[in-house]
């Protein structure tokens, strides 16, 4: 083979540069006192390091070479693209626990799943090798995955270099980062990156693992504008994690994700995960969200309201601990929208403070569908505040000017407008209040282009509305809906309500 020839192969299978194989050589013959040849002492330090040398085997082969034919591998060369993740395992007959990690490597002429078993594992645990690296697969072989795909083994006999010092690195193709919107994250995505507006930074905490050893993490979150998630970083990445500040746009990249205690998706970003701050903030500067961007599901909302209407505190029993429990509802709006927010517990407290027509501004909620449609929940993480100085009140238009949409009417909203037409008129019928006076109730059914509902003027309204033609464009004021008997959102014209009647 020559002695040049078992240079470079020692060389190309262990990383190591040549200079630092001919001094291995130089301190072999020394070792055997001369009575070895430069082509000997080679061998033998080819021999001492496991680089194979046997004649008529191809050295390296490039992975679109690849086939389930190969039980023997010398040398594949191939660039992180992506993280499949490190899985624990039980050995069968008691043979203790195992690992294994999973990456996708490619090159110019094509990709594979490489899989690496117990200690070869540990470069990713340990977050020695990161997307973008170069890895070297020396003793590989080749099986047939699951589901019939090629995949690139490394056991106890093979060995991986990371980034190997020979390599030309401008012979492999560049990983291209494939941002994923946070809208389409779901629990169990192995390899993940991100972008977003940081709109949340917790500080670093020490907790301790079941082994004893102790770990870091921190917390933000960050928002692309249609969804914010929270973001998990473990140990070295803690820190990193924790000097981001609020407005912060940042990229993170290989991260993974998981469902956090709440039910919403998390992402987490550990040893092989890399934080880039694509900008640096200004401060922080809040976005609020128009209330016709919610969408069930948003976590860390912030918006700035005018309440229309409040119900009454209620309390319960919490299921999971037994301890009392108080919540109140508010319907707001932003003039793009109506909504419903939720004050749970310690912010109930806030309706003796809240009147019709205040302009709130509330960060830190979340969404969620209830029986009653799209619901914004004020939790203990929520901040509110009261006609905050700092919010000019023209913010908001009065409730009187904002009409609201029949698609988006919900129970129980006061002092809402609506701009309708007259589908249906009903019969004037007479009644006993409880006072024993007399009044009268008229039922209609109003629509306009997003849909329809039934309706009840009472008393004064009940007599502008008698006899009024079924077509007729109505612009109501001051109004408010129920839930009727039939289990349909009722609007309800009650004696102060402002009507005004166009013909078509």
């Amino acid at each position: 083979m020559g002695f040049e020839r078992i240079v470079d192969l020692i060389a190309d299978q262990t990383g190591v540069s040549r200079e630092k194989v001919l001094e291995l050589v130089r301190k072999k013959k020394e070792e055997m006192g001369g009575l070895v040849t430069d082509e000997g002492a080679a061998l033998l330090v080819a021999v001492d390091l496991g680089v194979e040398l046997r004649v008529g085997v191809r050295e390296r082969v490039r992975i679109g070479e690849l086939s389930d034919k190969m039980v023997f591998v010398p040398v594949v060369d191939g660039r992180v693209k992506s993280f499949l993740g490190v899985k624990r395992f039980e050995r069968e007959g008691g043979g203790g626990s195992g690992t294994m990690a999973s990456v996708i490597i490619f090159d110019g002429t094509g990709e594979v799943k490489l899989v690496l078993w117990g200690e070869h594992s540990r470069i990713v645990e340990k977050g020695q090798l990161r997307k973008g690296d170069i890895v070297r697969v020396v003793k590989g072989y080749v099986k047939r995955g699951l589901f019939g795909d090629l995949e690139l083994h490394v056991g106890r006999f093979g060995r991986v270099v990371v980034n190997p010092p020979d390599v030309r690195v401008e012979e492999f193709p560049e990983v291209a980062d494939e941002l994923t919107p946070l809208s389409r994250l779901e629990p169990g995505i192995q390899d993940v990156t991100v972008e977003g507006d940081v709109v949340e930074v917790s500080p670093v905490t020490l907790f301790e693992r079941s082994d004893g050893s102790k770990g870091r993490m921190a917390a933000a979150r960050i928002s692309d504008g249609e969804r914010s998630v929270r973001v998990v970083f473990w140990d070295e990445q803690a820190v990193k994690g924790a000097q981001l500040r609020v407005g912060d746009r940042v990229r993170l990249v290989s991260g993974y994700t998981r469902e956090g205690t709440s039910g919403d998706v998390e992402v987490h970003l550990a040893k092989a995960g890399r934080v880039e701050v694509v900008s640096r903030g200004e401060g922080a500067a809040e976005r609020y969200t128009p209330v016709s961007q919610l969408r069930s599901g948003m976590s860390s909302v912030n918006v700035v309201v005018r309440v229309t209407a409040k119900t009454p505190l209620r309390t319960f029993t919490k299921p999971y601990d037994g301890s009392l429990g108080a919540v109140a509802d508010i319907y707001v709006t932003d003039g793009t929208g109506w909504t419903r927010i939720s004050l749970w517990d310690a912010h109930a407290n806030l309706l003796s403070k809240i009147n019709v027509g205040d302009l709130l501004r509330v960060r830190n909620a979340y969404t969620r569908e209830d029986v009653f449609g799209l619901n914004l929940n004020a939790g203990r993480r929520a901040i509110i505040e009261v006609n905050p100085p700092d919010v000019p009140q023209d913010a908001v238009p009065p409730v009187k000017e904002c009409v609201v949409k029949l698609r988006d009417l919900k129970p129980y909203m006061a002092n809402i407008s609506l701009d309708v037409k007259v589908k249906h008129v009903g019969e004037v019928r007479a009644f006993q209040r409880q006072d024993g006076a007399m009044s009268k109730m008229l039922t209609l059914v109003l629509e306009d282009e997003t849909g329809e509902n039934p309706a009840v003027a009472w008393g004064e309204a009940a007599t502008k509305l008698e006899g009024i033609r079924e077509g007729t464009k109505l612009r109501l004021n001051g109004c408010y809906s129920k839930l009727n008997a039939k289990g349909e959102t009722e609007i309800h014209i009650g004696e102060g309500a402002g009507i005004e009647a166009k013909e078509e």
